[in-house]
């Protein structure tokens, strides 16, 4: 692709020298922007409940301090196009969800400090850490309160973020996931596009096999062995490394050898035929 997303063909010529029994080389194509990074928009859920108080050790921190430092670090990287807030405890208002925020803008980074309110460590928004942890109500929030992110951006993921398993319920309904409300997260979430959705446990009682997590999680690259999701849903022992975890799940510059091969490697001339070599590779790049 050029520099306005236009995709544009591309010249790879190899010359080869000797016989029949060269290397074989395989046709290897990728299409980038030149120049650019892949531009993501981020939905943050995020667990603001009780126990996101609790102290971090070393730190001088709470976990939701951290959390709140570690959301408005990554959607300062230079590939998050614009990013929005899902809070969530077991009393989820409209005052926990947020619009779109340009985060490509200074001033998009300081409406989304403001929202979470971290410079004065307080809870703007009744952004605090309180109450219950309600997975069902958390995802149902983003469904009930889906906004179309702004254009421009390739990829749209979820990030799900909670220090605990669900606890209490709502009216007799376990505030867990059960199999209805998994299947409907799922078709909204490709209805919508979403191209990932990363569940992030932040804590040492959460393990990556957790059923709610795994509920979360899309989409459902499944080990036939365990019959979990192991792509998406990621444990770490405590917030202090959530900044480089969300940076981590962000696309990496396109790398490659065009001999190694993006998938099928090429073959290297026989040691009895050493004419038998890759004299030349030529890139022609398209503007």
């Amino acid at each position: 692709r050029d520099a306005d997303g236009d995709i544009s063909p591309a010249t790879l010529t190899i010359t080869i020298h000797g016989g029949s029994d060269g290397p074989a080389a395989i046709d290897d194509m990728n299409f980038v922007k030149v120049g650019e990074p892949t531009m993501i928009n981020a939905v943050v859920i995020f667990d603001h409940s009780g126990s996101m108080a609790d102290p971090v050790p070393g730190t001088g921190l709470t976990r939701l301090q951290l959390a709140k430092q570690a959301v408005l670090e990554f959607a300062s990287q230079d590939n998050v196009a614009s990013l929005r807030i899902i809070g969530f405890d077991d009393n989820i208002t409209t005052a926990d969800i947020s619009g779109w925020f340009n985060v490509n803008t200074s001033a998009g980074i300081a409406a989304l400090d403001t929202f979470m309110d971290i410079t004065s460590g307080g809870g703007t928004n009744n952004f605090i850490a309180d109450g219950n942890t309600d997975y069902d109500s958390a995802i149902a929030a983003l469904q009930n309160n889906w906004v179309d992110p702004p254009a421009g951006a390739d990829l749209t993921n979820v990030y799900f973020l909670s220090d605990g398993k669900p606890t209490g319920e709502d009216s007799g309904n376990p505030n867990s996931i059960n199999t209805n409300e998994r299947t409907a997260w799922e078709n909204f979430l490709a209805t919508k596009g979403i191209n990932a959705t990363f569940a992030i446990g932040v804590g040492g009682d959460l393990v990556a096999s957790d059923p709610d997590l795994q509920a979360v999680a899309f989409p459902n690259s499944d080990n036939p062995e365990t019959n979990l999701d192991d792509n998406h849903v990621i444990v770490i022992n405590d917030a202090d490394t959530l900044t480089q975890t969300l940076v981590d799940t962000l696309p990496p510059a396109v790398q490659g050898n065009v001999i190694a091969g993006l998938g099928n490697p090429d073959s290297a001339a026989p040691d009895s035929d050493p004419d038998n070599s890759i004299d030349e590779l030529t890139v022609v790049a398209v503007a």
